[in-house]
């Protein structure tokens, strides 16, 4: 299956379960992740206001990736930011 059919049927999928972050940051930050299944995943982050916005552009640089990179991927997963927080490094050490 080619790369813009996979993106083609896993839009409308996304747009079910996906919601805008709060202000005052972009409201969706999307992590498209391909691999030909062999080799490790290659991963772009893109951000914008709108899904619609986030969509088209990581579309665009995820296909422009894998022609550069000549890859026949065969997996695409694509990950959004639910929420974001501030931590201190002293806070993010005890987090962890």
């Amino acid at each position: 299956m080619s790369l813009s059919t996979l993106l083609y049927k896993l839009q409308p999928e996304l747009n079910t379960h996906i919601a805008a972050l709060e202000s005052p940051l972009k409201s969706y930050n999307l992590f498209f992740s391909i691999s030909d299944g062999e080799q490790r995943a290659q991963v772009i982050n893109v951000t914008a206001d709108t899904i619609e916005t986030a969509w088209e552009k990581g579309a665009k640089e995820i296909q422009a990736l894998a022609k550069k990179q000549k890859l026949q991927p065969c997996w695409l997963r694509v990950y959004w930011v639910k929420e974001i927080k501030e931590y201190t490094w002293q806070g993010m050490k005890q987090l962890l």
